[in-house]
């Protein structure tokens, strides 16, 4: 069994055909400082990724407010594919809890909860033009005291359904 909180003093990197489960008698929490907590990265070859039953929070204080210094809670970068993220919470974040771009895509976020965040999700740049190729499904997601991108989409295709917003 597997529960509690894990304090990070560095970004996690996550490399390819990899699951990172919090499954086993409660969840696992994953908390640090005013950087990324995991970082899943094209350049380093990474697809083929689970992300199941982790909770991401950064600090209390972030509750609702913009933090320009912070990093986001999860990346998703360099053209890194096949990626879900199943039953995962998202608190307190840096600045997005979830940041997907630079030509990121089959990603999928189900069954998730994001709250006490000011931004909550970013999906493509406009300054990157090949995030057009982005396909990113979002589906059972619980969003609460969220201030804004629940989610933004800059470019690219998100199929958003059966998420429930409440502020």
């Amino acid at each position: 069994d597997r529960t509690g909180r894990i304090h990070l003093s560095s970004t996690i990197s996550v490399g390819p055909n990899k699951t990172v489960d919090g499954r086993g008698g409660g969840l696992v929490t994953l908390t640090g400082g005013d950087f990324g907590l995991l970082r899943i990265d094209g350049d380093q070859g990474s697809h083929n990724v689970i992300i199941n039953h982790i909770a991401f929070e950064h600090h209390p204080e972030n509750e609702g407010t913009q933090c320009d210094d912070c990093s986001d809670s999860v990346q998703l970068r360099n053209g890194t594919t096949e990626v879900w993220i199943h039953h995962a919470a998202f608190r307190y974040c840096g600045d997005e809890c979830l940041d997907a771009g630079q030509q990121s895509t089959n990603l999928t976020v189900s069954w998730s909860r994001f709250t006490d965040a000011y931004y909550a999700n970013l999906i493509g740049s406009s300054k990157v033009p090949e995030d057009r190729v982005m396909r990113v499904t979002m589906h059972h997601n619980f969003y609460a005291r969220v201030q804004r991108r629940s989610p933004r989409v800059s470019t690219g295709r998100l199929h958003f359904f059966n998420n429930y917003v409440r502020n």
